[in-house]
């Protein structure tokens, strides 16, 4: 359901920690980072960085792998360019009059795919 995973998307995204993590991890994608190297460049705890990356994780953007006692995070790109073509597509349908009656969009046969 598009609707869902914009809200879901916009849950995560609407945090600026969480932001600069995958700012973060977009711009260090040769390097294998750890919460501990995140908390660090970010000044913020170790806890802080493992409760965003949780809710990042949940969305699908990041990748973590484990290599010996330390866990890495990457961002997964595709992913990434899955919620870029979703939120342009919510866009652009915001734009594109609704083929059923708008006052009446709790009966509308498609208002669980619409947006």
């Amino acid at each position: 359901m598009m609707v869902n995973d914009i809200a879901n998307a916009a849950k995560a995204f609407g945090d600026p920690q969480r932001l600069k993590i995958i700012r973060i991890l977009a711009s260090r994608q040769a390097e294998a980072l750890c919460v501990t190297d995140i908390a660090k460049i970010l000044r913020i705890s170790q806890p802080a960085v493992s409760q965003h990356i949780k809710i990042l994780k949940r969305i699908g953007i990041i990748i973590s792998t484990k290599v010996g006692n330390r866990v890495h995070y990457s961002l997964d790109v595709k992913e990434m360019e899955n919620y870029n073509m979703k939120f342009d597509a919510f866009f652009l349908k915001g734009f594109t009059p609704c083929p059923y009656n708008i006052s009446r969009c709790a009966e509308c046969p498609k208002k669980e795919t619409c947006a």
